[in-house]
């Protein structure tokens, strides 16, 4: 992370060099170029693990935070198999799937002309062969590791899970603490009952 001067923006020197200079040249302070943005997981989780607040600190920590709270939210969103439909055009009966709003994992449903039709896979990759050349719905299983589609309800369990991860790196006295952080994510996970099939939704039924 680079610091720059209250009274002079040119400047641009590392940590190392502001701390031993003190104050810039000018007589400016040195403030960081940038300061590390977080999002509400990783901040209820530094609130936990009671760790520094200087912007080096917070963006050596944002980074691997990022990873864990990532991690957290496939767990989730596998756990709670995340579906939607969506309305494409086909062009002589062939869709092409990645043109979907979401990543496919798994085609679930198809309907045509009002009613369910029989696919498959087409000679290409990410294609889809239907009997009509007709606008289709597609039900869909979708990748969640793109973009977020998880409930705010859901946020104390991806905290525990990047806390427990992060007491588990540390030294042998926060690893305890940590398993039990990871056993309240699992137990919470385990209570998601499965996507209830909406046209572009999913509700929890159980929350932790």
């Amino acid at each position: 992370m680079l610091y720059t001067s209250t009274r002079n923006k040119a400047v641009h020197v590392s940590s190392a060099q502001a701390i031993a200079q003190g104050i810039s040249a000018e007589g400016g302070l040195f403030v960081p170029e940038e300061i590390p943005k977080l999002s509400m997981e990783q901040i209820a989780a530094l609130a936990q693990l009671d760790r520094g607040h200087d912007a080096q600190t917070l963006e050596n920590y944002r980074v691997r935070l990022t990873q864990y709270a990532n991690d957290a939210q496939r767990e989730l969103a596998d756990a709670l198999g995340l579906f939607r439909t969506d309305k494409v055009r086909t062009s002589a009966g062939i869709v092409d799937t990645s043109l979907l709003p979401r990543r496919v994992k798994r085609i679930e449903r198809v309907v045509q002309l009002g009613r369910a039709v029989p696919f498959r896979c087409g000679d290409r990759t990410n294609t889809l062969l239907l009997p009509y050349d007709t606008a289709a719905e597609i039900t869909y299983r979708y990748d969640n590791s793109d973009r977020s589609d998880l409930d705010d309800g859901l946020l104390g369990l991806v905290v525990n899970y990047v806390v427990g991860r992060e007491r588990l790196g540390g030294d042998v006295s926060t690893q305890s603490g940590g398993n039990i952080y990871l056993a309240m994510f699992e137990a919470g996970k385990a209570k998601l009952r499965g996507y209830i099939r909406d046209d572009d939704s999913f509700r929890i039924v159980n929350r932790y």
